[in-house]
């Protein structure tokens, strides 16, 4: 099995950070509570969300390392509980041994948003 120590990207579109996510069978499972989840919307209602986890291996059903996600999204002017993605940045780093989810204060893209 290959994972890359530190993968990096920054695109526009989902279908990128999919296509290496299926290409490399992994999920990412979010870290749902108040530590893992962050977001701030502005006055011109584009919503910035921050959600930190752990990074899994499909078949294996084993754990890889640690997941970030910053999102920057816009609400559909037509379907208000619509989203789209105008932004994604998103690391992926492998772990030998991860004993807890990742933090929003452990959080690399969190510095980012300082």
């Amino acid at each position: 099995m290959f994972i890359y120590p530190f993968i990096y990207f920054f695109c526009s579109q989902a279908k990128t950070i999919n296509g290496t996510l299926e290409e490399h069978q992994l999920f990412l499972h979010p870290n749902l509570s108040t530590e893992g989840v962050w977001g701030r919307s502005n006055a011109n209602g584009l919503l910035l969300v921050l959600v930190c986890g752990t990074l899994h291996h499909r078949t294996a059903h084993q754990c890889l390392g640690v997941f970030e996600n910053l999102f920057l999204l816009a609400q559909d002017p037509f379907a208000a509980d619509n989203w789209k993605i105008k932004s994604l940045e998103a690391i992926l780093r492998s772990r030998p041994q991860v004993h807890q989810p990742l933090t929003i204060q452990e959080s690399e893209l969190a510095l980012t948003l300082q």
